[in-house]
């Protein structure tokens, strides 16, 4: 949201020099709203969540709008909303450890991988809160 993610983008204004291409589609510009929201290997991320809680709050042109937009309330409960809107980042912080991986160890990225992460995750959060039955009827 700071604009403070080191993708080539941001290290290019800070002087580095490298590589500018995603790492994860190696076909456009690395930039923090590619990298988390437009790339093709993260779009189908993004496509099996909306799919799965069967709710689309995703802006494609902007990563910054499509989280101020997921920050709306999904539930009339308070436990669910603070669930809701943490999602974004667990789905941020998957994509931002794929990459790592990819371009640090050279590992293959796992999409089933990334979404069984993803949902063991929320599924570990909403298990910490007896009052979220509306998200738990999801996986079930």
């Amino acid at each position: 949201m700071h604009r403070r993610t080191l993708t080539w983008e941001n290290l290019w204004r800070k002087g580095f020099i490298g590589p500018s291409r995603c790492p994860m589609c190696e076909s456009e510009e690395e930039t923090m709203n590619h990298l988390l929201n437009t790339c093709e290997w993260v779009e189908n991320i993004w496509n099996w969540v909306e799919s799965t809680l069967k709710r689309t709050d995703r802006i494609r042109n902007s990563i910054q709008e499509t989280i101020e937009n997921w920050r709306g309330n999904f539930s009339i409960t308070q436990s669910v909303n603070t669930i809701w809107k943490l999602i974004p980042g667990f789905i941020a912080w998957k994509i931002w450890k794929e990459t790592n991986k990819l371009v640090f160890l050279n590992e293959t990225r796992d999409l089933n991988h990334s979404r069984n992460t993803i949902l063991q995750n929320i599924k570990q959060t909403v298990l910490y809160d007896s009052d979220l039955q509306i998200l738990k009827s999801f996986w079930h």
